[in-house]
């Protein structure tokens, strides 16, 4: 160090480092910190799961909903089917008895 300009007692730096890392981990060693941390990260993972039950219940129901949707729209499917099949029968059955006449005025 002397060569550098500076002027510093032998181990002076050494001693100066050594107490940093002596300050440094009383102070993030310090039990305390540490239950807090634990306690933060505890807190994390139980918000973490309540929210995905939340999300769980509402994707649930939103599934159900549709579900729901689909049963109630094939429903209408399977009465406008029926309502179709009766208007093919009734124009079948005016068709039939068109045939019926022409057969009568054949020659």
């Amino acid at each position: 160090m002397v060569q550098a300009g500076f002027s510093l007692p032998d181990g002076s730096l050494r001693a100066a480092r050594q107490a940093e890392r002596e300050y440094a981990n009383k102070r993030w060693m310090f039990p305390g910190h540490c239950h807090q941390a634990g306690e933060l990260a505890f807190q994390n993972t139980q918000f973490i799961i309540q929210q995905g039950l939340a999300l769980e219940s509402t994707l649930i129901n939103f599934a159900n909903a549709v579900a729901q949707g689909f049963r109630v729209h094939e429903g209408l499917a399977r009465r406008f089917h029926s309502i179709f099949n009766a208007s093919l029968a009734k124009y079948q059955a005016q068709l039939e008895g068109y045939k019926t006449k022409a057969v009568v005025f054949e020659p």
